[in-house]
């Protein structure tokens, strides 16, 4: 059984929609995957939608970011989590606005150095 359950898609730093990473695994022949989007489950019902078209099995996932007591980066996956539930939201929502804020911030550094870029970009 190939299965892999590390993958983003565009609801956080991926390249390809929820939709597409779907038909990437069945294309690659994986059975089960999770999708681990950073500080967000915003992209699992899109995926969830095109994984039981394609007859494949979709762990519902996340990854936060944290330091460790030695302020070390470390990455935490969960799986199968209730992504619907509204206390679970508000935790993930003040990652994502907490990075966004400081996004903006290093965007605004950047123009006062003259170098001319956006979110987007």
């Amino acid at each position: 059984m190939k299965i892999d359950l590390h993958m983003h898609t565009t609801a956080s730093d991926g390249e390809y929609s929820p939709t597409e990473v779907v038909k990437m695994v069945k294309e690659k022949g994986l059975e089960i995957f999770a999708i681990t989007d950073h500080d967000t489950t915003s992209g699992i019902d899109e995926a969830l939608e095109e994984a039981n078209r394609q007859g494949l099995r979709l762990i519902p996932g996340i990854e936060f970011s944290a330091k460790d007591n030695e302020a070390k980066k470390v990455h935490i996956l969960g799986y199968n989590l209730d992504y619907r539930n509204p206390d679970f939201i508000a935790i993930y929502k003040s990652y994502t606005d907490d990075r966004n804020r400081r996004n903006n911030e290093f965007i605004q550094k950047f123009n006062e150095l003259g170098i001319n870029i956006t979110l987007e970009d």
